[in-house]
């Protein structure tokens, strides 16, 4: 595995916000090395290994830890030394953990626990920083989707005098939504209904209520998506990312009494929700991480548009996070074609705004991957 372009930016873009911060990226196939010239020029970002086992023992999601463990090892039985590719993960995981797709269970299982251990900030790898989110009284923030119009960020077109756009919301619980019904939704500390949660993002004290809480609920949730075939409902939302919400937002089917100390029984939805959700601040995943297709197509807008500046100054100055949705490669896909990461003026602006970063690090390339379980 070698860091492409995407990568390089989204690391980029945590060092310029944060260059005092420790940055760790988890990976048991990238080189060691591959972060050395962020080391010479004074960054503190490196390279860890991992072993779930070794990790969670101790700590809420040790049970899950273990059996992602022993998937991690079948998968490199199997591929016989090698580094596994996708299909090898998926078959292997999949055998191990009963889950259809070993690979994302892994990573938000691992994101989660990190940042519950840990505290800190937590991004994909296909995200910029757009300023800096770890400073005094910004933690414990999670990106919710709204179920309304009602509860949407509105903004306005920069072209042409155009009507407000206004920002839909995602549910990832089946029929919640989908029927506008509220009562279908979880509730953020205001009241208002929400009906998913972004992970793709989290910024956390350690030992947060909220992760416990996610990671306490992984290992059951997951026997109980197996035993029932659930998975198929699923659609394109992974297992934690459910997970997460009803740890969120509460859920009486789940609500156990390891939730709230009590005799055994259940205890009631309300007050789970209620204790869950002032532990945390909501924010609108549009804002947050400018979830959101229309902000992504002005992303690559060209320079030489008359919107160009508007746009950028627009996504730079509202969101806190830019969700690029190139998934660490080195091209975005807006609109159906394929455009390089900084070939929008908003990109080009936010170079700018990195001078004091390392250059792009072709020499990494050349490193060879480094096996391990």
């Amino acid at each position: 595995m070698t860091l492409h372009d995407g990568h390089i930016a989204a690391i980029s873009s945590v060092m310029h916000h944060h260059p005092h911060a420790h940055t760790s990226i988890y990976s048991n196939s990238l080189h060691l090395n591959t972060t050395q010239h962020y080391r010479s020029r004074g960054f503190n970002v490196d390279v860890v290994r991992y072993n779930c086992t070794s990790l969670s023992i101790g700590y809420a999601g040790e049970s899950l830890g273990r059996l992602l463990q022993r998937a991690i090892e079948a998968a490199f039985d199997d591929a016989k030394g090698r580094v596994p590719d996708k299909a090898t993960w998926q078959a292997a995981g999949k055998r191990v953990t009963g889950h259809k797709a070993f690979l994302t269970l892994l990573s938000e299982w691992m994101r989660y626990f990190l940042i519950y251990r840990f505290g800190g900030l937590y991004i994909d790898f296909d995200m910029l920083v757009l300023r800096p989110l770890i400073v005094p009284g910004a933690m414990n923030r999670l990106g919710v989707d709204y179920q309304h119009l009602n509860y949407a960020v509105q903004t306005q077109q920069t072209e042409g005098g155009a009507a407000p756009h206004a920002h839909t919301g995602f549910s990832c619980i089946e029929g919640s939504g989908s029927n506008g019904k509220e009562s279908d939704a979880f509730r953020d500390r205001r009241g208002r209904p929400f009906t998913c949660v972004c992970n793709c993002i989290l910024l956390f004290e350690r030992f947060h209520p909220l992760l416990e809480r996610a990671l306490n609920l992984s290992h059951p949730m997951l026997n109980y998506y197996v035993a029932h075939h659930s998975f198929g409902a699923m659609r394109h939302y992974g297992l934690m990312t459910r997970v997460l919400l009803r740890a969120a937002g509460g859920d009486l089917d789940w609500a156990v009494s390891t939730d709230i100390k009590g005799k055994g029984s259940v205890a009631p939805r309300k007050a789970i929700e209620k204790k869950m959700v002032s532990t945390f601040e909501q924010m609108d995943t549009y804002a947050f991480s400018c979830q959101d297709r229309s902000l992504r197509n002005r992303w690559l807008t060209p320079v030489a548009s008359r919107a160009g500046a508007a746009n950028a100054e627009l996504i730079i100055s509202h969101c806190h996070v830019y969700h690029t949705g190139w998934g660490g490669g080195d091209a975005a896909k807006v609109n159906g074609s394929e455009a390089t990461l900084w070939e929008g003026s908003v990109g080009q602006q936010l170079r700018a705004r990195m001078t004091t970063l390392p250059p792009k690090m072709d020499a990494l390339a050349e490193l060879p991957s480094q096996p391990q379980r």
